[in-house]
């Protein structure tokens, strides 16, 4: 029996993220959603010891002569206020951002025009850039997961019905008048990556009232819940 480790390099995962690329855009029905004009953003990989990996959607935004600016996934490779509230995040965390963070998009191209409302052409890209990604998460055993963004949870979730980050903070409707639901985040058992999985709000979102009065406590909760893991 061949018991030999999977390689999940670097090098490995690039080459998978090029082969992936390369099918979509032979695909005629997928390639008329692809910008071929800028090349997928390098994955975020600190190198060291990685303690939390965080999934994106997907790169494109609407100005499309800035997207040649985006070379690293999320950007993080450049000031701005995604990189203060990843960085944010990690301190929060206690985890280097600098050398413990692995971040990727889930859907690694860039489309023509951002497809945040029209979930049905990110349908037709799952399938392969899911398989991508879940060698990424192979390559760290038990390391939890970030995700941003609705979108992102819904598509890993392995519940059925739709899925929104603030019931994951403790929404409820009268939450005006200081009424919370529990904290909670997605077991193993309870998504595709079979991962712990922890939700956070987009950076557009996270400056609304909801989110910011519950962004320390939410930290808070996610460490507890992977003390008790360990």
């Amino acid at each position: 029996m061949d018991n030999k480790k999977p390689d999940y390099s670097a090098k490995y995962i690039d080459e998978k993220i090029r082969q992936t690329y390369s099918i979509i855009l032979s695909k005629p029905n997928l390639r008329e959603y692809v910008d071929t004009h800028h090349e997928i953003p390098k994955i975020y990989n600190g190198g060291g010891k990685i303690k939390l990996i965080l999934i994106g959607q997907d790169p494109t935004i609407i100005n499309k002569a800035s997207r040649k600016n985006i070379k690293w996934v999320l950007g993080l490779d450049k000031p701005g206020k995604m990189q203060r509230y990843i960085h944010r995040i990690c301190e929060g965390l206690n985890i280097d951002p600098l050398k413990e963070l692995y971040a990727t998009n889930l859907f690694k191209n860039f489309f023509e025009e951002p497809p945040d409302h029209n979930s049905e052409i990110l349908k037709k890209f799952f399938d392969l850039w899911f398989a991508v990604l879940k060698e990424e998460a192979e390559a760290f055993p038990g390391v939890p997961v970030a995700v941003l963004g609705d979108p992102v949870l819904n598509f890993i979730s392995a519940n059925s019905q739709n899925q929104f980050v603030r019931n994951y903070w403790g929404y409820h409707e009268d939450w005006k008048k200081g009424v919370s639901e529990p904290f909670k985040h997605l077991p193993p058992e309870e998504n595709l990556l079979k991962s712990n999985i922890f939700t956070f709000p987009r950076v557009s979102s996270i400056i609304k009232e909801f989110y910011y009065e519950r962004f320390d406590n939410y930290l808070n909760y996610i460490t507890d819940s992977l003390n008790r893991d360990k």
